[in-house]
């Protein structure tokens, strides 16, 4: 989302003036938000569109309350300084996102903690990727929630490809491109290419492609992962 898109909102564009927030405190954007750094801490500009309103019912406000009651995986939503019916504005403290040169066996085993963590909150983000977390007070938190949803499938989601992320960089990062391509679909097929890591996380895997699995059921494997990569 650009920021000459904005324009079309003027009391929206009136509350970034109050706050003296113009293009040259733009930082980033995309498909749902834009992003601007003002006084130390990052000023998000998301739309209503984000797949959290279309899995949780209320307002900015909810979405705030909501995303901080689970700080052990999410970075806090600090303040709401505007909503109407097509956009909200929050802030959050700066963090620093990983890079996936960033990513070791102690992060890996960070991660695979926060998705056992959704898993048992019944809510999932899809997008996992290394540039979606960051480290802040110590811990690995995930910053980009908006698309946090309830956990209803494995298979249609991005998660087993962002699984196959990390424990490639830890295992065998010299295949993340090959493994990149074979997980653009996520089936027995592909998981019977990924020869290069270890059967525990194959395992999980394969658990993931039948729906039909508990959460207890996924987390005793994420769990058998966890003991794998601190080995």
């Amino acid at each position: 989302m650009k920021f000459s898109k904005l324009n079309k909102t003027n009391q929206l564009i009136n509350t970034l003036k109050s706050m003296n927030i113009d293009e040259k405190d733009f930082l980033d954007s995309g498909c749902t938000a834009t992003v601007f750094l003002k006084n130390n801490q990052a000023v998000k500009v998301c739309r209503k569109t984000i797949r959290y309103f279309s899995n949780y019912n209320g307002n900015a406000i909810a979405f705030k309350n909501h995303i901080n009651t689970m700080g052990d995986i999410f970075l806090p939503v600090k303040d709401i300084l505007y909503e109407d019916s097509q956009f909200f504005i929050y802030t959050q403290d700066i963090c620093k996102p990983l890079n996936k040169k960033d990513i070791d066996k102690k992060i890996t085993i960070e991660f695979l903690h926060l998705f056992k963590a959704m898993i048992k909150k019944n809510c999932i983000v899809s997008g996992l990727s290394p540039g979606n977390l960051c480290h802040y007070q110590g811990k690995l938190l995930i910053y980009d929630y908006h698309g946090l949803h309830i956990l209803k499938n494995w298979k249609s989601s991005r998660i087993p490809r962002n699984l196959v992320k990390y424990m490639t960089l830890v295992f065998c990062p010299q295949k993340y491109h090959d493994h990149k391509v074979i997980m653009a679909n996520f089936d027995k097929k592909a998981i019977k290419q990924l020869t290069h890591l270890p059967e525990t996380f194959i395992a999980l895997l394969n658990a993931m492609l039948d729906d039909k699995k508990s959460p207890d059921y996924i987390i005793a494997y994420i769990d058998q992962c966890i003991q794998q990569v601190d080995h």
